[in-house]
């Protein structure tokens, strides 16, 4: 089949390196949301107090892990849709930390696409 006529995902060998990235991103914070949502079930759900305390604790701690690691991608891409250089503090500091995280070439992509 023509890569012209080829569909997203018909051949897995045919990914991009920032493809591959930007999945794994995605699947990584999807395995984190449903980690998440299981403790907070349990926060409200479990058998007794105990359990319920000790995922209530769970459940705030993944989601600041959580929004603690998506918070420089958050921000950079925020500045990039308000128009702010990404390349000059204090944004800088943010852009170098995505790139340098296991999806640096994605990261890159989205520091390097052109704003709206």
């Amino acid at each position: 089949m023509p890569n012209g006529n080829q569909k997203v995902g018909a051949n897995p060998a045919n990914i991009s390196p920032v493809q591959d990235q930007a999945i794994r991103l995605i699947k990584e914070i999807y395995e984190s949301v449903s980690d998440l949502d299981i403790n907070t079930y349990k926060a409200f759900m479990g058998r007794n107090k105990t359990i319920r305390d000790n995922n209530a604790f769970s459940s705030a701690s993944k989601a600041a892990k959580l929004k603690t690691k998506l918070s420089d991608w958050f921000k950079v891409i925020e500045a990039k849709d308000n128009g702010a250089d990404v390349h000059r503090s204090p944004i800088k500091s943010h852009k170098l930390k995505i790139v340098s995280d296991s999806a640096d070439q994605f990261a890159q992509y989205i520091v390097d696409k052109e704003s709206k």
